[in-house]
């Protein structure tokens, strides 16, 4: 996904890193043994050019989201390291589902199939 087909805007990449960054101070502050969880996203890698993504990989955001869950990721991580806090991040994989927006490429091809179908039973 290109930055300017992206609904996001660069007001997104505060409004997830901060919500992160106040979920690990509300856990360090705690001081109890909780487990945090950050979801993050296999857009953080950008265009590998169809080479598949693994830890090893760069990151090389290219939109506000991809920003937004990269700095999240690497919040997590300094906090595990400085702090000693439980907490790990998981790269998900777009998939497909029923909820996505049509921006999405699954459900624009699924919706292009369907006219393209609807105008051959005319």
């Amino acid at each position: 996904m290109q930055w300017a087909e992206t609904p996001c805007t660069v007001e997104h990449i505060p409004r997830v890193s901060v919500r992160a960054l106040n979920l690990l101070e509300a856990v360090r502050f705690t001081n109890k043994p909780i487990q945090l969880y950050n979801v993050g996203s296999d857009e953080c890698f950008g265009n590998t050019s169809g080479i598949p993504a693994d830890e090893e990989t760069p990151f090389r955001p290219r939109s506000p989201h991809a920003i937004a869950k990269s700095v999240a990721f690497w919040e997590s991580s300094n906090y595990r390291e400085a702090y000693d806090i439980f907490t790990c991040s998981g790269i998900l994989f777009n998939h497909g589902s029923p909820l996505r927006p049509e921006r999405f490429v699954t459900k624009k091809i699924i919706s292009a199939a369907s006219r393209i179908a609807a105008r051959e039973n005319e």
